[in-house]
């Protein structure tokens, strides 16, 4: 499989630490340097993801407010290259 590059944007004015899952490869392991990611609040950051038959990426994300971990969201997304992929915890 290829590998595709997708912006994750924190669409949060706060500040989150960000999980990002491939899930095109088995067991959708955590993606490297995205366990717990540090993302201020509006940045971005390029993740590689793998890339499925149709050029396609499939990812977990799970974004965690970084001064009150009460305020926690998960979401499944797809995105083709270059797409973004806004993050929120709430």
């Amino acid at each position: 499989m290829a590998k595709l590059q997708i912006e994750i944007k924190n669409g949060d004015i706060n500040d989150n630490f960000v999980t990002i899952r491939d899930r095109n490869l088995a067991g959708a392991p955590i993606v490297l340097n995205w366990n717990q990611k540090r993302l201020n609040g509006g940045a971005s950051d390029l993740c590689d993801l793998e890339a499925d038959g149709t050029e396609t990426t499939k990812l977990n994300w799970t974004a965690t407010r970084t001064d009150d971990q009460r305020e926690t969201r998960t979401e499944d997304a797809q995105a083709l290259q270059g797409n973004i992929v806004f993050v929120t915890s709430h």
